[in-house]
This record gives structure tokens, C-alpha cells and sequence, in this order.
């Protein structure tokens, strides 16, 4: 299901989580998503690799302010939506501290940004 060779857009943003947020104008701390200067963002997204294979247990390694973080957000999003995972959706975190700061952070934000 990668997004090679999708025509219509409604067909492109159920299967892509990039063009579906640009597409539907999700916004990103209060602001429209851009991939403007970040289009690497794509890859971290998408629910397939360029093969069309699913990705499973998938391990980022970056640095800081990549952007990574909202990138899975959105994909999770997006599959959720769309129906991608219909095995449940789980994200691990290292500890409680952590998933509080997630929630309140980014979690939260992005969801009340989005209410559709």
C-alpha cells in the first residue's frame, strides 16, 4: 500500500498519513502541516516501506528535533482513522514520567488542534 501511483486524493490521503494531514489541513502546534524543508518526514510516516511491506516493531534512531515524535503521532492518527491497525495501536514508553509529559506535550495538543 505504499502511495506509489494513487491518483485520486481522497484515495492518496486514506493510504499516506503526509498527504492526508496536507490534505485535510491537520494542524501541527496550531499551524497547518508543512513538510516544507523536513520532506524526510515522509518516510517516518508512512505505515509501509518503499517494498509495501507493513513496518513491525519499528525503532527510530535520531536526534532532538526531528520532528520524529509528531510524525508517529500523525501515523498513528491516520491509521487509526483509516482502519491500519486492525490489531490495536500501542506506544511504549520508558516510564509513567514520560507518558505524562507525551500526553500533556504533544498528545493532548495535537488531538484538541484536531477535533475531526
Amino acid at each position: 500500500m505504499y502511495a506509489r501511483n494513487v491518483e485520486n486524493p481522497k484515495e492518496l490521503a486514506s493510504v499516506d498519513a503526509s498527504y492526508w494531514m496536507y490534505l485535510n489541513q491537520v494542524k501541527v502546534d496550531g499551524r497547518p502541516f508543512d513538510l516544507t524543508g523536513r520532506i524526510y518526514q515522509q518516510d517516518i510516516m508512512r505505515s509501509h516501506t518503499p517494498d509495501g511491506k507493513f513496518k513491525h516493531n519499528e525503532v527510530i534512531r535520531k536526534g532532538s528535533q526531528t520532528g520524529a515524535t509528531i510524525c508517529k503521532l500523525a501515523e498513528v492518527a491516520h491509521g487509526a482513522l483509516h482502519g491500519l491497525y486492525p490489531q490495536g495501536i500501542i506506544i511504549y514508553f520508558p516510564s509513567a514520567t514520560a507518558v505524562e509529559l507525551f500526553s500533556h506535550s504533544r498528545f493532548n495538543p495535537f488531538i484538541s488542534d484536531n477535533p475531526e
